[in-house]
């Protein structure tokens, strides 16, 4: 599987690439998307981006993972949206923030799917493919997957990666 060197690298090349990533994904990061900002009690979040409307605000918040993705990096997403959501309720009417795992791999086993499928809708799993031809491509892991569904779909992705890559050289 092809990644990043290392989580800062992707960070960085999220914001870097900001734009084009929004013109071929469904992912639309805003102007004022930051890394490295820690939440007093919930922890570090890699990336995160908002917009204030009226009495409304939207928070986006990205947790990029370098390597497979598991219980410890949904449950902390899952940590961030929900504390973030209680915080700011008192400050703005409307409140909605969305959370995603971006990561090059998910865990399979059938518990892991389990807790995604009944996460509520603003967490989602983000697979970062880097491919040779289209370079990144973001795939987002729907929900009600089961263990040798999703098995089978990261397997084909990766088998379809290296098999392009083959014909690139």
């Amino acid at each position: 599987m092809i990644k990043f060197a290392n989580e800062i690298e992707l960070q960085q090349f999220i914001i870097d690439n900001r734009e084009d990533i929004n013109k071929k994904s469904f992912f639309n990061f805003k102007s004022n998307l930051t890394s490295e900002i820690t939440l007093d009690g919930y922890g570090r979040v890699d990336l995160i981006d908002y917009t204030i409307t009226n009495n409304s605000i939207h928070i986006n918040i990205y947790e990029l993972k370098n390597v497979k993705s598991s219980f410890t990096e949904l449950s902390q997403l899952c940590r961030y949206v929900s504390g973030i959501s209680i915080d700011f309720k008192s400050d703005f009417e409307n409140v909605t923030v969305n959370g995603y795992l971006v990561s090059p791999e998910f865990d399979c086993m059938s518990d892991f799917l389990a807790l995604y499928n009944n996460t509520n809708s603003n967490i989602k799993m983000v697979q970062i493919i880097l491919n040779p031809l289209t370079g990144v491509d973001f795939l987002e892991i729907e929900k009600d997957q089961k263990k040798e569904a999703s098995t089978i779909n990261f397997k084909a992705v990766e088998k379809a990666i290296n098999y392009k890559s083959k014909l690139v050289f």
